[in-house]
């Protein structure tokens, strides 16, 4: 196979930027609220540290219990309008929330901004769209962007907090969100054919067989603990902030900005040697460390802005590893059929986390101290820390899939699977005759696609 088969098309790069710019437009609005929620929400009327909690975390309750389901919907329906409707939600959410003079109606724009939960459509759009040979790098350009949009949305709300104010990033939420609608509508295709990817799309028949293993369980509670740590953490951090005189209201981004672009820049080497070393366990259990040194350190030295600094920095390395290393493991660990049933079941209990995390800190702001929330940050990263001592270390190898030509009957298709089980470039393969798919995990650069090709023809 050539290189040039393995580079996007014009068709493909636009679809992917186009997307990606899609995903990141929706993501940059909600990112802005995490540095400066918990400060400003405190004007609403009836706020509490209890419904500012609520109100930050029950975008993450409704997008974590419809992201499934839109998934399944897109499945029957045209996915692009699927996407166009979950965009219309969010959109109307927000204006909800800029309108909104008490919490309880901010609590409700928020639930329906996260019932707009197409984040799992719109990779299923971008796999109907693109080469089996380019995905993985057109879903790396769509990881990429978000990354992008955190640094820049958590340096940058609290700057446009300061100019517009709570009911001004809910408007510049809501017209990113506009110009995503847009984007979708004039540049995005509608796929001639949607196409079934049972390694990137949600499957109910394998919800059992991924929630049955217990090492995908090991991963789901950890990116469960993950997201409680992220969002109670920032329930906390600006109250902190403000209270000790460390930050001035509005000087936010002073802190957040060198932070966040000095723990990207040493976390993406520390990503690219745990995967090129494989020590992927290990360097998995030392940033879990890391989330809880961080969390002590802030908890003992909140006085000193330094100390709080760098401890932030350590959290977010550890933060920014975690968060694409979990993926990375559920991929491994899971089948080859399975692997975007896992990856559902994954995003689900992030939007759950998060929304757990703040809630059970904003009941403790309301109940007691805050050095509370970071003993309870803590004491859930030590079960995390545990739980992933006793994680086995993965297989290296890359999930991959091949769509037949014909449908092969029962023989042909376990002499094909038996065939490549025998070599050891395949560490697992699953073939599902009536969908013409075959599903394996690849180990090394090996030309998957040639080599079941060639064994296609010698049975004929």
């Amino acid at each position: 196979m050539s290189n040039r088969e393995f580079n996007l098309t014009t068709r493909e790069k636009h679809v992917t930027y186009s997307l990606a710019l899609v995903f990141s437009l929706r993501m940059f609005g909600l990112f802005m609220l995490l540095p400066i929620f918990s400060v400003s929400a405190s004007k609403f009327s009836g706020s509490t540290p209890l419904l500012i909690g609520l109100a930050l975390g029950i975008y993450g309750l409704t997008s974590g219990c419809l992201q499934i389901p839109f998934g399944l919907l897109s499945d029957r329906f045209n996915r692009k309008y699927i996407v166009i409707f979950g965009l219309l939600l969010f959109i109307f959410g927000s204006f909800i929330n800029a309108s909104a003079t008490d919490i309880t109606t901010v609590i409700f724009g928020r639930a329906l901004q996260g019932s707009g939960a197409v984040g799992s459509v719109i990779l299923a759009l971008l796999s109907d769209v693109t080469r089996n040979e380019v995905r993985t790098k057109s879903m790396a350009i769509i990881g990429m962007s978000i990354a992008l949009s955190f640094v820049v949305a958590m340096s940058t709300g609290p700057i446009l907090n300061q100019y517009f104010g709570l009911v001004g990033i809910f408007l510049i939420t809501a017209t990113l969100a506009i110009s995503a609608l847009i984007l979708v509508i004039f540049l995005v295709p509608s796929p001639k054919v949607q196409l079934r990817y049972r390694d990137r799309e949600f499957v109910t028949k394998s919800f059992f067989e991924v929630i049955k293993d217990f090492r995908l369980n090991n991963l789901y509670v950890g990116m469960f603990i993950l997201h409680s740590t992220l969002t109670a953490t920032f329930i906390v951090i600006p109250v902190l902030l403000f209270k000790t005189g460390s930050v001035v209201l509005h000087s936010e981004w002073k802190l957040y900005m060198p932070v966040l672009l000095i723990a990207f820049g040493l976390a993406l080497p520390l990503i690219m040697y745990a995967e090129k070393r494989r020590k992927m366990k290990q360097v998995f259990c030392l940033m879990i460390l890391f989330l809880g040194i961080s969390e002590m350190g802030i908890l003992a030295f909140y006085h000193n802005i330094f100390v709080v600094a760098g401890c932030l920095i350590l959290f977010f390395i550890a933060f920014t590893f975690l968060e694409a290393g979990i993926p990375s493991l559920v991929s491994k660990f899971s089948h080859p059929s399975a692997k975007g049933t896992a990856l559902g079941v994954s995003s689900s209990l992030q939007f759950f986390g998060a929304f757990f995390g703040s809630g059970v800190a904003g009941y403790i702001l309301s109940h007691g101290n805050m050095q509370y929330v970071f003993e309870f940050s803590i004491f859930m990263l030590v079960i995390w820390l545990l739980l992933a001592l006793f994680m086995k270390s993965p297989e290296y190898s890359a999930t991959r899939s091949f769509r037949l030509e014909r449908v092969l009957n029962t023989v042909e298709a376990g002499a094909l699977c038996d065939a490549l089980r025998s070599t050891n470039d395949f560490a697992d393969v699953e073939i599902f005759p009536s969908e013409k798919m075959v599903y394996c995990k690849v180990r090394g650069k090996v030309d998957y696609s040639k080599k079941i090709s060639e064994l296609l023809r010698e049975q004929k």
